[in-house]
C-alpha cells in the first residue's frame, strides 16, 4: 500500500488523515474493473491482502456481480463492503452491504461508538510514555490482550500484518498484566507492534470485558467501531478470514459522514 510519511506543506488536518487513507483505496479501486481478466493494483491487493488470489468477485447485496465502477460509485455513496477470502479455492469476495451496517460482534464495552475516548497514559514495553499525542495526529487501532489467551494468540500474525502495510495507521497492543509478563509473550509469540502494560485504569474506563477486543479511533480520538472475538487466521480450516483492512476502512468510511 501506498504511504504518506511525506507531505507538502502544511501538514494534513486531523480530519484529512481519513480523508488520506480513503482516496488512497478509492484511487486504487480505479484499475480493478475487469477481475478475472486484468492484473490488479498492487496497492489494493496489499491492503486487503490478496496476493495469493487468482480471483476476485465484487457483489452487490443482491448477489448481482458489479464492475469496478459500480462499485467504486457504490463506495463513493458511503456503501460498506464485506470481504471473504478462500484460500483452498483462491477466490476472494468483495460483497457490497449497501444501506445496511457494517455486521458487528456483539459491543462488549462501555464506551458507545461516536462517544470521546478516554485520556490515554501508558507505559510500553520499551519504556516509553504512550499518549494519544504520541500516537499522531492520525486514525489508531487498539488491540486489547492477555498472554495465556488463545485467540490473542492466534491473531497476532494477522495484527503484524497489518501494521506492516498499514504504516499511516497507529496501533497499539494494550494488556493490564505486567511488563515482564508482557515481554515474555513478545519475544514468544511474536507481536510487532507496541505493547503497553499495566492498563488496568484506563481498561476499566473503557469497559472491556472480553479479549481480544479492537478498537478503532478516529483522529480526533472518537470510537469508531469496536470488534471483539479475534481475528481468524489466513490459513484457517474454512479458508476464510476477517479482513482487518476492510473492517478499517469500511468504518473510517462511515466516519467520513461526520
Amino acid at each position: 500500500m501506498k504511504t504518506f510519511n511525506t507531505f507538502p506543506s502544511p501538514r494534513p488536518t486531523a480530519l484529512s488523515w481519513r480523508r488520506v487513507f480513503i482516496t488512497a483505496a478509492l484511487g486504487c479501486a480505479v484499475h480493478m474493473s475487469t477481475w478475472a481478466d486484468t492484473a490488479l493494483d498492487p496497492q489494493m491487493i496489499s491492503m486487503l491482502g490478496l496476493e495469493n488470489f487468482k480471483t476476485i468477485q465484487l457483489i452487490d447485496e443482491n448477489g448481482k456481480k458489479l464492475t469496478m465502477d459500480e462499485f467504486k460509485a457504490r463506495m463513493n455513496a458511503k456503501a460498506t463492503f464485506n470481504m471473504v477470502k478462500n484460500s483452498a479455492t483462491s477466490i476472494a469476495t468483495l460483497t457490497i452491504n449497501g444501506s445496511a451496517q457494517i455486521p458487528e460482534s456483539d459491543n462488549k464495552i462501555d464506551l458507545t461508538v461516536g462517544s470521546g475516548m478516554p485520556a490515554l497514559k501508558l507505559t510500553d514495553t520499551k519504556g516509553r510514555t504512550v499518549t494519544w499525542d504520541s500516537l499522531g495526529a492520525k486514525p489508531v487501532v487498539l488491540n486489547f490482550f492477555f498472554a495465556d489467551c488463545p485467540p490473542c494468540i492466534q491473531e497476532v500474525p494477522e495484527l503484524n500484518a497489518f501494521a506492516k502495510s498499514h504504516p499511516d495507521i497507529a496501533v497499539l497492543s494494550v494488556t493490564y498484566e505486567s511488563q515482564a509478563v508482557t515481554q515474555k509473550f513478545i519475544s514468544r509469540r511474536g507481536l510487532q507492534w507496541a505493547a503497553a502494560t499495566d492498563g488496568r485504569a484506563f481498561i476499566e474506563k473503557l469497559g472491556v470485558k472480553s479479549y481480544p477486543t479492537l478498537l478503532l479511533v478516529s483522529p480526533e480520538r472518537t470510537l469508531l467501531a469496536v470488534k471483539t472475538g479475534g481475528i481468524a487466521p489466513s490459513n484457517s480450516k474454512d479458508g476464510t478470514t476477517f479482513s482487518l483492512a476492510a473492517w478499517v476502512l469500511n468504518n473510517l468510511n462511515k466516519g467520513l459522514k461526520g
